[in-house]
C-alpha cells in the first residue's frame, strides 16, 4: 500500500477502501456523498453489478481516508485529482506496482493467482494467505 500511495494517494484511497470494506471499483468511483454516513460508519451501495442492494461497514482503519473529504451534496466521494487526470487508469497503475514489487513473478497471466484490483476485495488485512 506504500508503494501505491507514492505513485497515487487517489488510487491508495481506493484499494484501501476495496480491502477493508469488500466493495467493487467501480463501485467506490461511482459513490455519492449522500450514500456515506460518517455517524454510522456506514456506506449504502446502490445498483451494484449483481442488482443487490448492501450496506458495509466503514473501519476505523480507514477514518484517515474519509476525514478531510469534500462532502458536498451530490458529489462522488472519491475524484481523481486534476494532476492524475492524464495518468493511466486504475488497474494499470496498479498493476505497474505489483510488478515493481515481484508480486506476479512466475505466475502465469491469466491465473486465478495474480495479484489484480480485485484481489482487494477477497483479501482482508490480517488474514494469511496459503503459499
Amino acid at each position: 500500500m506504500e508503494e501505491l500511495k507514492g505513485k497515487s494517494r487517489y488510487i491508495y484511497q481506493l484499494a484501501n477502501v476495496s480491502l477493508y470494506t469488500g466493495v467493487r471499483l467501480g463501485e467506490i468511483g461511482a459513490l455519492k456523498i449522500e450514500r456515506v454516513n460518517l455517524t454510522e460508519r456506514t456506506i449504502r451501495i446502490v445498483d451494484p453489478k449483481n442488482k443487490t442492494n448492501r450496506t458495509v461497514y466503514i473501519p476505523v482503519a480507514l477514518s484517515p481516508i474519509f476525514d478531510g473529504l469534500d462532502l458536498s451534496p451530490g458529489q462522488v466521494v472519491f475524484k481523481r485529482p486534476r494532476s492524475e487526470a492524464h495518468k493511466i487508469n486504475t488497474s494499470e497503475i496498479f498493476q505497474k506496482v505489483t510488478t515493481e514489487l515481484g508480486l506476479n513473478k512466475g505466475i502465469l497471466p491469466r491465473s486465478w493467482d495474480k495479484v489484480v484490483f480485485h484481489s482487494l476485495r477477497r483479501a482482508r488485512p490480517g488474514w494469511s494467505v496459503k503459499a
